[in-house]
């Protein structure tokens, strides 16, 4: 058993006969205490052994805690359950007269036997988020994990990471309780050769289970395709070429001795929305297909982590390297590509350490920007950008929950692969404008403006 201080608190408050709470000696030893905000070194350890009690011979509780949490977990004491201080409220009474009248009383957050009001509690945590908010983010997600509602909070790494962990948990947490419209409506695909039009075709898998727990315990799983937006044809009733675009996280050995899966995700380049995710770990070359078959469903390219050379040797024997990009332009600008880019060299990107970064700075910039078709109308008819940023449309729930987690020391499939897919887009979005500037250099050139 592990036994806190604020444990042994809510044993005195709480009646013996409490439902959730469990035999406890009178006095114990502090074993573990508190995250300190920091998912650093020992709390990562006390993340497992929280969500897993058991194996390591703690007591478990139903997890009623997290939103839409399934399985057990160690027990969690949230900051409204004993929150000392009082709030004035005001109110109106009717006097005999039937004449209202205002009236205002302080009202305590705790009463005199330890019993917490937990709404206006609640009310005053809320307040203290809203004034935390408009200060840095560190402040505000470091305040979180010190004062938190759920143990998903508690736990949020603040230190280390260079994403809203914040924001990306409070999305997730808005995925998982409306499963309805943004679960069930997921096409689970197989993805097929008609032999006939020689194009790939979408068939329902109604057996598939997509990979989305995170930490990954088994890696042996086989996953399966989720399309959250079928892709868009013109009005030739073909997908534009360049439309589409995708990052991947390939591996080349078909052993599960680490807990690494290939993952790859497509993006919309005119929506800059995510609109397809793969994660499993088949054998390679059945990985290596499903990448082919999903780039040739959106007619798209992608750019892969070229420090894994199977996925090249498979597309080259295939005859579909022309499905893999070269590598990206961007980062011969930016200096930060010196390796030889000939034979299996040319394709893909070579992950160094300063490409990450890179690349983790793009991940970053992408969800900040202001979601496509989000945009607002003033009363002048001004339109004016959304607060809804593209982190907030992401509907990959393995991508948010490595988000959440990211840090650099660990392995994170799905970040590798956005990372991948975030320098593809910059790359794109330079040619791009470089193109736009060359046909206005030429229109500006032209004679018949002399």
């Amino acid at each position: 058993r592990v036994m806190t201080a604020r444990t042994r608190i809510r044993r005195q408050l709480v009646p013996s006969n409490h439902p959730n709470l469990a035999p406890l000696p009178p006095t114990g030893t502090p074993l573990i205490w508190g995250t300190g905000g920091d998912m650093e070194k020992g709390t990562k350890d006390f993340h497992e052994m929280y969500y897993d009690p058991e194996p390591y011979g703690l007591a478990s509780y139903e997890n009623i805690y997290d939103e839409n949490a399934t399985g057990d977990c160690g027990w969690f004491i949230d900051d409204m359950w004993y929150y000392p201080g009082s709030v004035k409220k005001t109110f109106y009474v009717t006097n005999k007269w039937g004449e209202k009248e205002e009236k205002t009383e302080e009202l305590p957050y705790v009463d005199i036997e330890g019993n917490s009001h937990r709404v206006l509690a609640e009310e005053s945590l809320d307040v203290k988020r809203a004034k935390r908010r408009k200060g840095s983010r560190a402040a505000y997600n470091k305040f979180i994990t010190q004062q938190p509602k759920t143990p998903g909070e508690a736990f949020l790494r603040v230190q280390g990471t260079m994403f809203d962990t914040i924001r990306a948990s409070a999305r997730l947490g808005h995925i998982m309780t409306n499963k309805r419209k943004f679960i069930d409506s997921i096409y689970k695909a197989d993805l097929t050769v008609d032999p006939v039009a020689q194009r790939i075709k979408f068939e329902y898998n109604t057996t598939g289970i997509p990979l989305h727990e995170f930490p990954i315990k088994d890696n042996n799983k086989l996953g399966v395709i989720e399309i959250y937006e079928m892709p868009q044809k013109g009005h030739d009733e073909e997908i534009p070429f360049g439309r589409y675009i995708a990052g991947i996280d390939p591996y080349d050995d078909d052993g599960s001795t680490t807990d690494s899966v290939g993952s790859i995700l497509v993006l919309d380049l005119l929506t800059d929305r995510i609109v397809c995710h793969y994660k499993g770990r088949p054998a390679a070359d059945k990985f290596f297909e499903i990448v082919r078959k999903i780039l040739k469903f959106y007619n798209a390219v992608g750019n892969y982590e070229r420090n894994k050379k199977g996925i090249y040797g498979y597309f080259y024997n295939k005859g579909h390297l022309h499905l893999l990009c070269d590598e990206p332009d961007i980062l011969k600008d930016k200096g930060i590509s010196k390796a030889n880019t000939i034979g299996n060299n040319s394709k893909g990107t070579y992950a160094s350490t300063p490409v990450i970064l890179y690349g983790l700075q793009r991940a970053v910039s992408w969800m900040e920007t202001p979601a496509y078709g989000e945009e607002i109308e003033d009363e002048e008819g001004n339109i004016l950008p959304s607060e809804i940023i593209n982190l907030d449309k992401i509907r990959s729930i393995p991508l948010l929950k490595e988000t959440i987690a990211w840090n650099p020391d660990d392995n994170f499939d799905d970040i590798s692969a956005l990372i991948m897919l975030m320098i593809y887009r910059e790359d794109r979005l330079q040619f791009k404008n470089h193109i736009r500037s060359k046909q206005m250099a030429q229109i500006a050139n032209d004679p018949f403006f002399d």
